[in-house]
């Protein structure tokens, strides 16, 4: 609910919450026993303080919930057994909790090639005794395919509204008997309180090879993520993101895919400019913008590689805008940008220049004579102040206003 993001790994049984900018906020140090929590199929709720984890037990497949805001750490609790799984199926490979917390679903998947099927169980929680049981069993129907009997990697992911659980799956891996390339990786829609199939399905066009669904999530305005990984016999390998947008989740987007590669920041990185607009004759607005929010600082001067002139501005923003004022008209001047954030390595520009303009003056009169006063009239080529200097004898203009 703050925001935290909760890791899990098979390592050392150790949760780590982390903060969006990747720190480390805290850290649960074993959980459970190393090699016992599954990296992916787990979800947490509460705080970064305490949270309140669900996962699959990475060896006996069992479920497990452990309440990580309790002191001391209690061990962590089977709340659905493996044995509630017949041994004719796959152990669930995924799970999803509701925002009350009392429905869990469970998935999986095995196939032939003439009934290609991921494996859904749900539960529910008994608000009294706290007790979790089976409320039905579904199945959700695939595309066929060429493969006699295949495991299945399943993921599942529920809507925001809770009304649509996402199931994505693969549909076979190449095997050394049979390396024919499988590309039926789908997602799909189904009722998660019955399981009825809603229509709503999408093929994946991924990388040749064996490409697992790895993880899936869905954003608040029901666009659907899936990550998968794809490798195959002949050692090529690729990652793959791919961005679905349902026709009821009110986004404009288009179903599309495209490759990515997800690396830690380390350094601020100016992702534009900088650029220096407007300019007149004494100022310049020094304009560019960085990957991270960062510091803003123009080194400035009237020759090429000497900065004798300084601006910074400490407010950290991506979007940064500098104004060099009181400057000489009509002068060529040079300049660096530079932004900076604590714990990233700085970045600065390279050198930029730009020529102040001249200020002109046209069509001087003098209007509105009278025994003690005249109004001076004038125009200027950019807005500027206003200054008469003015005298009884000519080229003495001893007085001013």
């Amino acid at each position: 609910s703050d925001g935290k993001i909760v890791l899990t790994g098979t390592a050392s049984g150790d949760v780590l919450v982390m903060n969006p900018d990747g720190t480390e906020y805290k850290r649960f140090v074993r959980v459970a026993a190393a090699d016992s929590i599954n990296t992916r199929p787990s979800r947490a709720f509460g705080t970064g303080d305490a949270p309140l984890l669900y996962y699959i037990h990475y060896t006996t497949y069992d479920i497990c919930f452990v309440d990580l805001g309790i002191a001391p750490k209690p061990a962590p609790t089977i709340i659905i057994p493996a044995s509630e799984f017949p041994g004719t199926i796959p152990w669930p490979r995924d799970l999803v909790v509701n925002a009350a917390q009392d429905t869990i679903w469970l998935a999986g998947g095995n196939a032939t090639a003439s009934n290609p099927l991921a494996f859904v169980w749900k539960y529910k929680k008994d608000s009294g005794t706290g007790v979790w049981s089976r409320d039905m069993t579904f199945t959700v129907s695939l595309p066929t395919y060429p493969e006699t009997t295949r495991y299945q990697a399943v993921r599942i992911q529920l809507s925001p509204d809770e009304q649509t659980l996402w199931v994505s799956i693969n549909d076979g891996a190449p095997s050394t008997a049979n390396p024919v390339v499988q590309e039926n990786k789908i997602v799909k829609g189904v009722n998660p309180a019955t399981g009825a199939d809603k229509g709503a399905a999408y093929q994946i066009d991924a990388n040749a090879g064996f490409t697992n669904p790895q993880s899936m999530a869905v954003s608040h305005n029901g666009n659907i993520y899936v990550v998968t990984y794809s490798s195959n016999l002949t050692g090529t390998t690729g990652d793959g993101l791919f961005v679905l947008a349902p026709p009821d989740s009110g986004s404009s987007d288009s179903v599309r895919s495209f490759p990515f590669m997800v690396t830690a920041e380390t350094s601020v990185r100016i992702t534009s400019g900088p650029t220096i607009d407007p300019i007149t004759f004494h100022s310049g607005l020094v304009k560019w913008t960085t990957n991270l929010a960062s510091n803003s600082v123009v080194d400035f001067g009237s020759s090429s590689g000497y900065y004798d002139q300084n601006i910074t501005d400490n407010a950290l923003t991506t979007n940064h805008a500098v104004l060099i004022e009181n400057l000489d008209q009509n002068t060529q001047w040079y300049l660096t940008a530079s932004s900076n954030l604590e714990g990233y390595n700085p970045v600065t520009s390279a050198e930029k220049t730009f020529k102040t303009t001249t200020l002109t003056i046209s069509a001087v009169n003098v209007t509105d004579i009278t025994p003690t006063g005249a109004t001076v009239n004038w125009t200027t080529s950019e807005p500027s102040t206003s200054i008469v200097r003015y005298g009884v004898n000519s080229g003495v203009l001893d007085r001013t206003y």
